[in-house]
Parts: structure tokens; C-alpha cells; sequence
């Protein structure tokens, strides 16, 4: 009697085998997966931060003075074109993007320091929020994008104030 095929046993013995591979595999992956997702948001955020350098430098108004912040909101960046496209997020949808409410959450904070009268010192730092994938710049890894409106010295939120640059551009 000559059988072609494969036996229950043996396909079972298949399944396990693949099974473990799997347990072992897909962790790894999730984790190469996510630490992909992070760079690439920090890439992001390296990236505004230099845009926004090349803002102020052609903006020198908007400047901070001496020991105070100011804020360069992400749309400001984009509308004048300091990006080569919309900034999206790891899947692909834009950042900040809510043109019914206005609302603008990502912005980059630039503290000028008062330390040295000789060299101007500028920091600049990304605070980043993309809701569709749930990514928003961690407070505990950004010095700035944690402080308070009041600590920041501003009497509104930056949200608020990115909306009134919005409608001063637009009526301008």
C-alpha cells in the first residue's frame, strides 16, 4: 500500500513548529517596529526644529528677546514652505490637521538665553502631535513642551496663539 501525503502527526508537529516561531518572532518585530515609528518621529521633530531656525532667520521680528520664549507653529512652516510637503505622520495622514477648529498643536518653542551678552544663545525645541497616530512630543523628554502657559510666558495657549497667527497671515 503505497501512501502519499503526510500524516496527522506530522502536520500537527508542523503547526507547533510555526507556532513557536511565531512566539519568538513577532515580538522582535513589534519592537523594530516601534523603535522605527519613534525615530522616525524625532527625525520629524529634528526637522521642524531646523526649519524654524530658517524662519527666524528671515523673520528676525519674531524672535525672542533676551531670557523669553517664542513660539513658530507648524503651520507657519508649512505655509511658508520651509517643508518640501505636509509633514505626516508614520501612517501617512497630516499632522496637525484640523482646518474646521483651527487647531494647531504642534509648534516649535525658541527660549533666547540671557546668560552670554557677547553670543546669542537660541534653543529651539519640537512639540510635536499627530492624532491620528496617537504620537504627542513626551513632556518628560522635552524640557519646554511641558512648561505651563504662564511658565513659558504667555498669556494664551500655543494653540491660541498659532490660531491668531493663522487669521493675521490670512487677512494680510
Amino acid at each position: 500500500m503505497d501512501k502519499k501525503g503526510f500524516t496527522l502527526v506530522e502536520m500537527l508537529a508542523v503547526i507547533v513548529i510555526l507556532a513557536l516561531v511565531m512566539v519568538i518572532a513577532v515580538p522582535g518585530i513589534g519592537k523594530i517596529m516601534a523603535k522605527f515609528r519613534l525615530d522616525y518621529y524625532k527625525n520629524l521633530e529634528s526637522e521642524m526644529e531646523l526649519n524654524a531656525k530658517s524662519y527666524l532667520s528671515s523673520n528676525r521680528d519674531e524672535r525672542p528677546r533676551k531670557g523669553s520664549y517664542s513660539l513658530v507653529c507648524l503651520s507657519t512652516l508649512e505655509k511658508g514652505k520651509y517643508f518640501d510637503k505636509d509633514v505626516k505622520d508614520y501612517k501617512n495622514h497630516k499632522c496637525d490637521n484640523d482646518v474646521i477648529n483651527e487647531e494647531q498643536k504642534s509648534y516649535v518653542v525658541v527660549y533666547r538665553s540671557k546668560d552670554d551678552e557677547r553670543q546669542e544663545k537660541y534653543i529651539y525645541e519640537a512639540c510635536l502631535k499627530c492624532d491620528s497616530d496617537r504620537y504627542f512630543t513626551r513632556e518628560n523628554r522635552k524640557k519646554f513642551c511641558g512648561l505651563t502657559n504662564e511658565e513659558l510666558g504667555f498669556d494664551k495657549s500655543p494653540n491660541e496663539i498659532c490660531k491668531e497667527k493663522i487669521r493675521e497671515k490670512n487677512n494680510s
